[in-house]
């Protein structure tokens, strides 16, 4: 069964006076392609979060985003020994870079973010946090699941018109070597004042109707189309297969309009090819 690249999930869940929502969007890409918003206490945890995103989700352009809100009113609280040693590191820098006044020095100083703490802060634990974020995975998961379906219906219904359109291809082509032959045979006729060597004139008449013959290319492209059904209903999403074998179902049709001029077929070509690009539009977004 296929599955979409396309997915979301969310999950907000109050912890201890803290509100915690985790975001996760997903969009095709080629390779897994993953970034993270994250508040700072939970950066040592992105590796990990990283590796069970890439676990589940296996490919596509991946949006986290955790956000923690303290449901709590909190006061500030300002480290002032880190920063007196804060200020003492950038004042011994500067010394080695050249004059910078105090006045700089402080307002650098200021900036830097763990020198600030809220007194209520909560330190959230990893478990709780796997816990949440793999019900956020699962949910996104099961929504590529559901896009995946529409996606399938879609592909079923363009294959169908491709199969439709080679019955009928083959259906003018049971009369049209004949027919090209009797034809060469009447224009060969009008020739005035030419001894032919009628073996010779078989020999070139066979060997220019082989090479106008679809018929390797029709039963390759009924095992083409059998395989992509039977990819399409695997247990597995095989996004890139599926892109291979309509590069090869493509192959096959392009040799088939250039072998027959007959208006009917080339009909047929055109619609097979409008066919398979949109099958190819919606493997795009195929995991």
């Amino acid at each position: 069964m296929i599955n979409s690249m396309t997915g979301y999930g969310f999950i907000s869940k109050e912890i201890k006076g803290n509100i915690i929502e985790i975001e996760i969007k997903s969009l095709n890409s080629k390779v897994f392609d993953y970034s993270f918003k994250i508040p700072k206490q939970l950066l040592k945890y992105e590796n990990r979060l990283r590796s069970e995103l890439k676990k589940k989700l296996i490919r596509g352009k991946i949006d986290v985003s955790i956000i923690i809100k303290n449901k709590i009113k909190s006061k500030v609280r300002f480290d002032k020994k880190l920063f007196k040693h804060y200020y003492n590191e950038l004042k011994t820098l500067s010394k080695t870079t050249g004059k910078i006044n105090n006045e700089s020095i402080f307002n650098n100083t200021m900036y830097i973010n763990s020198l600030f703490s809220l007194d209520n802060e909560e330190k959230i634990e990893f478990k709780t946090l796997q816990f949440l974020f793999n019900k956020v995975i699962n949910e996104c998961s099961n929504s590529r699941k559901k896009e995946g379906k529409s996606i399938l219906n879609d592909i079923n219904n363009k294959i169908k018109n491709l199969e439709s359109s080679l019955k009928s291809i083959i259906k003018i082509d049971e009369t049209r070597s004949e027919s090209k032959k009797k034809y060469l045979l009447a224009e060969i006729s009008k020739i005035e004042h030419i001894k032919l060597d009628s073996n010779r004139l078989e020999q070139e008449l066979f060997y220019y109707l082989d090479k106008t013959d679809i018929n390797e290319e029709i039963n390759r492209l009924k095992e083409h189309f059998l395989l992509l059904k039977n990819t399409l209903n695997t247990i597995d999403s095989n996004g890139k297969k599926l892109n291979f074998i309509c590069q090869e179902i493509n192959r096959e049709i392009n040799t088939i309009g250039s072998k027959c001029n007959k208006f009917k077929i080339q009909k047929k070509v055109i619609s097979m090819k409008d066919s398979l690009e949109k099958i190819k539009e919606q493997l795009y977004n195929v995991l």
